[in-house]
């Protein structure tokens, strides 16, 4: 059986200030929608429009069009809104889309292009979710960065899956570890939640990824 291993796309690289609110609906036949809030600083805002959504050295397209080349590029996957709101201190981006097979979600979540499958056997499937990568690979000041420049930010994930789901932590390699080493999960009515401070994410000395069977 393959697993999926998938740098999800809500997870920042160090150009932005930017939290996540993303939760996903897969339904039975692979179909289902994803809702998605960027809380992007507005200090770094000017510098993520600049991309056209092919540049994949940023993550977030802050326009309507950017996203467009997005979704271009991905069969199945269907934007139904894109709208834009300021607070106080961010650029609120609120994404809502439908893909039409897991595949497509996949190619979204993998937005880096790393390796990715999806594996089902035996009427089981296997997704495997690789949030963030260890810190170690960070250069020191970079790592002494991290808890000012994303303090009060967050990720705060959920997928709602069609049926009960088996969690279980992993290492980069798909081995079980007893606990994540970052933020919390619940797995609870078919709803899987990583709720984690961003900071707290990116300063992980070890990868944060968990796999889930259905």
């Amino acid at each position: 059986m393959k697993k999926l291993f998938a740098l999800v796309f809500i997870v920042p690289f160090f150009f932005s200030c930017i939290g996540t609110q993303t939760k996903v609906t897969l339904k039975k036949d692979g179909s289902g929608t994803v809702i998605i809030k960027y809380f992007v600083s507005e200090q770094f805002a000017s510098l993520l429009s600049t991309q056209d959504g092919t540049d994949k050295t940023l993550p977030v397209p802050l326009e309507k069009s950017d996203f467009e080349q997005v979704i271009k590029r991905i069969d199945g996957l269907t934007l139904n809104s894109f709208k834009t709101s300021n607070t106080e201190k961010d650029r609120v981006i609120s994404i809502d889309m439908s893909f039409a097979k897991i595949e497509s979600l996949i190619a979204f979540l993998d937005y880096q292009g790393l390796n990715c499958s999806y594996g089902k056997d035996n009427g089981k499937n296997t997704l495997a979710l690789l949030f963030t990568y260890s810190s170690d690979m960070l250069r020191d000041d970079v790592k002494n960065m991290i808890p000012y420049v994303f303090a009060g930010y967050e990720m705060d994930f959920s997928l709602v899956l069609p049926s009960d789901v088996e969690l279980r932590y992993i290492d980069k390699t798909g081995k079980t570890v007893d606990t994540i080493p970052a933020g919390t999960i619940t797995n609870k009515n078919k709803v899987v939640r990583f709720v984690s401070p961003m900071a707290d994410l990116l300063s992980s000395a070890k990868p944060v990824a968990v796999e889930l069977t259905w």
